[in-house]
This record gives C-alpha cells, structure tokens and sequence, in this order.
C-alpha cells in the first residue's frame, strides 16, 4: 500500500502520507498498553469483535477511497485497532503452548501464513499491474477473510488450557488502571534488569529497521522506478519466500538457544539488509537485500514475541509483558521513520540516513549479544520486583 500510494499512477501521495502509512503500525503500537487494559476488561467475544471492526474492516474502506488523505484515514485507523491483537495473542501462546515447543510452534504457524501471503502478493502484483483499481475488490475480500481469522482465533480461547488460565475482569476503572499501567511499564522497566537489557537492545535496532522500512518506498518508487509486479518480486514475494523457508528452521533454533541470541543473530543479517539498500542501483541488488532483510527477520519475528513471554514471571503476566514490548515500538517508529524521511525529503538523499541504519543494527547486535552472556539469563530469574498496589491482577510478580 505505500508503494500504490507513493506511485503517480497510484495516489501520488507525498512524503508525509507516505510516511504515514509505512509508521502508522508500529507508531499505534503505542496504544498498546491501552488495549491490555481493555482486553482485560472485556470478554473475548466482544473484544474479538471490536478488533475485527477497528483493524480489519477499515482495509474494505479504502476500495472507496479517491484522494490519498482517505486511504491515509483508513489505515491509521486499521493500525490503531491492530495494536489490540498483541495483548490476545501473547496471552495464547504463553498460556496454549508449553515453554519447550513455543519457538518451533509460532514458526510452523508463521510459516504456513507465508504461502498464502506469497501468492496473494504475486497475484495482486500482476493484478494491480494490469488493472490499478483492482484493490477495490480485493481489499473488501480481505477484511471479510480476517473476520473468519478471528472467527478461528475465538474458538482458541474457548479451550480449556485458556479458559483455565483467564482471570476475572479487574474492579477499577480503566482511567485508573490506565495510569497504574504506564507507571508499572516504568517500573518494570527500572527494576527488571535484563528486560530493560532487552528492550535497550531492541529500541536501538528498531530504530535502525524503522528507517530502512521508512525509506523502501521512496528506493523502488523514486530511485529505482519498478512497476507494480517488479516490486512483488523483489520485496514482498522475495521476503516472505525466505521467512517461509526459515521460519520453522529458526523455531526450532529459538528453542535451542533462546530469544536473545535468535535476535542477536537476526540483527547481524538486518545490518546486511542495509548496506544492501545502499548499494541497491538495480532490482538485482535490491532482491538480494531483501532475501536478508528476510533471513535476518525470521528469527527476530520470533524472539520479537517470544522473548517478552519468556521474560515475564508468569503466564498471568505476558500480555503486560508483550504490550508494554509493543508500546515501545511506537517511540522508535516516530523516532526513525519520521527524521529519515524528512532528511530524504529536504536533502534528496537517502544513503546518510540508511548508513545511520547501518550503526543502530551493529549497536543493538552488540548490546543483544552482551545480554545473552549474562550469567544471570543463564540461571533462573530472580522473583519480581514487588506490585503496585491497584494494578492487582496483571502484576502478582510484575513485569515490555
């Protein structure tokens, strides 16, 4: 979408709209903390529903979009309500999958939405090539599909391993727990000394990655020209073909050696990813940038959500853990992708900002790496740092 937007054939949409559609999920990832808080407030269902109605069905709004501000409006809004799938889904895989066969489990999963992604983005390449409204046909059957995702993803939550799990719905009211939330996330963040390691690590190479995203768009679109189908192959049909490759591999590796070194390893491919973008003067370059940009993601995917459930003290606490994870990647999307294509728009250039890309994905690398030959990751955690006192039943032990 923000190659369509950015084309002049498309929506000729500028550098801010463009902008803000490549930041808008990971910016409204921000809320996160918020939908954790509703998600523990209401029941499935409904919570599942209203997920459907914020994130989804707003994807079928842009087939009746005409102007570039509409579409900006239609995915802002799918990105807010997107955020809210982190608490659930975090929640299902520490309380529906043991420890020992949670990395192979997420990475088959992945794995298998990989083929379908691969061909639906090879199809709607030719599609949009040959016909540019076709996304006002597709895009409906897209929400109407995920509606049935969701519809799946209920039934999840109705087994037993779940249910069993699932606490009663908090008393205070969500302003107050709100606040209590934000001031656990500090909390957590100051006494939960390897988590803060984590997620340094993270912040460091998310800001890097956020430029690189930020700025694809304006590399295939303004430096490289492709067409419709020329981007598919290179970027989305290229990516996903290596992530369904490599996931399921990279599971069984996370199950070997944990998070932090996946992570550590998949940073180090990322870096490679942009040098490449640098280098990129062709749609060859370009290819085998993204073949690492996929290799490198495959395993950071992974510990991206297993590392926060990991993490946490107890099965209770990995949705606070994942939201408060998630939170933080709005921080650095504002951070990254807003100063680099700022800088590409009043200067026209873009290797200064993915060189900078270049340096925050070696330091987080590093920093990761130190993390992971910490005696204290190798040992058993220490019992958590002490609640506060109204956010009752997300912190017995306290925990992104």
């Amino acid at each position: 979408m923000p190659v369509f937007l950015r084309k002049p054939d498309g929506f000729a949409g500028s550098e801010l709209e463009t902008v803000i559609i490549t930041s808008a999920v990971p910016v409204m990832a921000i809320t996160s903390i918020f939908w954790n808080e509703v998600y523990r407030r209401m029941d499935l269902h409904f919570y599942l529903f209203l997920v459907w109605l914020l994130a989804f069905l707003p994807l079928g709004g842009i087939a009746l979009c005409y102007q570039p501000e509409s579409v900006v409006f239609f995915i802002v809004l799918s990105a807010f309500g997107l955020a809210g799938t982190n608490s659930i889904s975090g929640d299902i895989m520490r309380k529906g999958y043991p420890e020992q066969v949670r990395g192979r489990l997420f990475g088959i999963m992945n794995a298998s939405g990989q083929i379908t992604i691969i061909i639906l983005t090879f199809i709607i390449g030719k599609w949009l090539t040959s016909d540019d409204q076709a996304f006002r046909i597709y895009m409906p059957i897209t929400a109407f599909i995920l509606g049935v995702g969701n519809c799946l993803l209920y039934k999840i939550t109705c087994e037993p391993e779940f249910l069993q799990q699932r606490k009663a719905h908090p008393a205070e009211r969500l302003r107050t727990s709100l606040l209590n939330a934000c001031r656990s996330m500090i909390t957590v963040l100051r006494r939960d000394r390897n988590f803060r390691k984590y997620e340094t690590a993270f912040f460091i190479y998310g800001t890097g990655w956020m430029i690189c995203h930020s700025l694809l768009p304006f590399i295939v679109v303004d430096k490289l020209e492709l067409d419709y189908d020329e981007v598919a192959y290179a970027t989305q049909v290229t990516f996903f073909l290596v992530i369904l490759i490599t996931m399921v591999p990279a599971g069984y590796l996370l199950d070997k050696i944990g998070p932090i070194r996946t992570a550590a390893l998949g940073y180090c491919c990322i870096m490679i990813y942009a040098l490449g973008l640098m280098a990129a003067d062709s749609v060859i370059i370009l290819t085998i940038a993204v073949f690492f940009s996929g290799l490198g993601l495959c395993g950071v995917i992974l510990a991206w959500t297993l590392g926060p459930v990991a993490l946490a003290r107890d099965p209770s606490q990995a949705a606070h853990y994942l939201a408060i994870h998630a939170t933080l990647v709005g921080a650095r999307a504002l951070i990254g992708q807003y100063s680099a294509v700022f800088f590409y728009k009043y200067t026209g250039n873009l290797d200064i900002p993915l060189a900078v890309a270049v340096i925050l994905v070696i330091f987080g690398a590093i920093v990761m790496g130190r993390l992971a030959r910490d005696p204290s990751m190798i040992q058993k955690p220490a019992p958590a740092p002490a609640p506060i006192d109204a956010m009752s039943d997300i912190e017995h032990d306290v925990i992104p």
